[in-house]
């Protein structure tokens, strides 16, 4: 239940410009647990039906959202298929995250950093999120362990 959305402002008035943002607990009022019990709750149906999972971002990518592009509907489903049968995999370099090896014949490279403009911007955003990630975390019951699931350093 972290994420980015359209940012509207203290008034919520709705209008027609971007302005996307990293909202931390941005579902939080929809849901009635604590969020560890959601955690607790999938964790518990991974491991009972031995399912794989994948984290599949078809928001924006390369740059900022007003500058990038959102992935197609194909791009997407060539995604998902090639995560489904990928067997060659590389660290995404943090959050304990693997990314297929390689290049997708049609949604381009697999890796984030790939798609961005500027690698040391890509590595600038990359720290913000971890961080954004890392104190969202902190509110949870059992900090420590998200942090170390994660592989974010704990303070």
């Amino acid at each position: 239940i972290l994420g980015y959305g359209n940012h509207l402002g203290p008034l919520e008035e709705r209008q027609a410009e971007v302005d996307i943002r990293f909202t931390p607990g941005f579902m939080d009022t929809l849901l009635p647990r604590n969020l560890d019990d959601y955690v607790f709750i999938l964790e518990d149906l991974l491991e009972a039906h031995d399912t794989r999972c994948f984290l599949v971002n078809a928001g924006w990518h390369g740059g900022r959202a007003s500058k990038g592009d959102p992935l197609s509907a194909s791009e997407e489903s060539a995604v998902i298929t090639g995560m489904y049968y990928c067997t060659d995999w590389e660290p995404f370099g943090s959050l304990g995250l693997s990314v297929p090896s390689g290049q997708s014949e049609t949604a381009g490279p697999w890796h984030p950093k790939d798609r961005w403009p500027e690698s040391g911007e890509y590595t600038h955003h990359l720290s913000q999120l971890i961080q954004s990630v890392a104190d969202e975390l902190n509110r949870t019951n059992d900090p420590e362990r998200w942090l170390k699931a994660l592989e974010i350093e704990c303070n």
